[in-house]
């Protein structure tokens, strides 16, 4: 099987690339992290994956509505059992 028939394969089966996928399944890991509050968010972002804090943050921003730290503090208004899906709304 090729590269681009797999490729296209999982994005008609999963509704996303291989690429958005893993980012979700790392954001989802981030966000247990978070809730356990026992790491900082830095170090959370290096052990869910992320090359630097600051990009964790954005895509963490992006695909939940609320900065890590809010989620973290309970000041945000996201349910921490909300189910969100980070490639949602891309068009």
């Amino acid at each position: 099987m090729s590269h681009a028939r797999l490729t296209q394969g999982f994005k008609k089966e999963f509704g996303c690339t291989v690429f958005e996928y893993l980012r979700m399944e790392r954001l989802a890991y981030s966000r247990t992290l978070l809730q356990e509050n026992k790491m900082s968010v830095t170090q959370v972002a290096f052990s869910a994956g992320f090359s630097s804090s600051s990009h964790f943050a954005a895509s963490f921003s992006k695909a939940f509505g609320v900065k890590p730290s809010a989620f973290r503090s309970g000041t945000s208004f996201l349910r921490r059992d909300m189910t969100v899906i980070p490639w949602a709304g891309k068009g």
